[in-house]
């Protein structure tokens, strides 16, 4: 059967109009419509049919269908009601029988529930949750992603593959629980509506690494880091941590920092020494 083209821009306004709809600027609804940026997300993602995929916003199903050709099993989680409808009704017409559709908001939504538990994270993310989804499925949930293939805004995919120097908090957490790769980038005419930004098609592979047994403990010691870009590390330390300057001053030249070293210069791996002697040699 001859699968509906959802990247055509008239047939995306004909289903729109059909159900009464337009794409909600709340939501961030952004339609793809560019086969050729499907096709290198679905190349970057590795996919089997022995895989069970994760679509955050799957909007009118344009990567929704895609995926179901390659994966085994489809999860499409999208918070407004009528996607989901659009998208259930276009799945029961193609007769696309291995993806399951929730009406949620993937920010109250348990990834542990998931059957199997392995998955991956594909998805057009809406960009005003982006941030709030790489907290949740890289360092809240327990059952994270094997693998994440997302869109998100340029900046903030340059953000994660940064270099110290240019390092951030959004930097810490891409490369301290995975290995974050820029895919493609997409212009803002590839989509419908065009957004007002540059987008960016970023894979990010988890590592199953020995990290801090406690993870909040470790990026506490980030965010005290990264409190005020003005300030140096000591300085911020002085204020958020309950530790002493003595202690301070001793794990900066431990970890090879100066005391006028900023939480931008710092690699992962200085995070993670830093920490180490800040709170797991001695008394503090």
């Amino acid at each position: 059967m001859h699968i509906m083209d959802t990247t055509d821009t008239s047939t995306i306004k004909e289903l729109l109009s059909e159900y009464k709809t337009r794409p909600d600027k709340s939501l961030g609804q952004h339609f793809l419509v560019s086969r050729t940026i499907v096709d290198k997300i679905i190349s970057a993602s590795d996919l089997t049919k022995k895989d069970t995929v994760l679509e955050i916003g799957p909007g009118l199903g344009t990567l929704t269908l895609e995926l179901s050709k390659h994966a085994g099993k489809v999860i499409a989680i999208d918070q407004d009601p009528t996607m989901i409808n659009i998208l259930s009704n276009n799945l029961s017409r193609e007769k696309i029988t291995n993806v399951e559709t929730i009406n949620k908001d993937i920010l109250n939504f348990n990834p542990c529930n998931l059957q199997p538990t392995t998955y991956s994270l594909i998805a057009n993310l809406p960009y005003q949750i982006t941030s709030s989804v790489l907290w949740k499925f890289l360092h809240e949930e327990e059952n994270k992603p094997k693998l994440m293939t997302i869109m998100i805004q340029r900046e903030v995919a340059d953000r994660l593959i940064a270099k110290p120097g240019n390092m951030s908090l959004l930097s810490v957490l891409a490369q301290y629980y995975s290995t974050p790769k820029i895919v493609c980038n997409v212009k803002p005419g590839q989509f419908f509506p065009p957004p007002k930004v540059h987008s960016t098609v970023i894979r990010l592979i988890i590592e199953k690494t020995d990290q801090p047994k406690n993870k909040e403990s470790f990026f506490g010691v980030v965010r005290a880091g990264f409190s005020s870009k003005r300030k140096t590390l000591k300085n911020n330390f002085k204020e958020k941590l309950a530790v002493r300057e003595s202690k301070i001053e001793s794990a900066l030249q431990k970890t090879g920092l100066s005391n006028k070293a900023r939480a931008q210069e710092l690699s992962v791996n200085d995070w993670i020494k830093l920490h180490k002697v800040l709170y797991n040699d001695g008394n503090r």
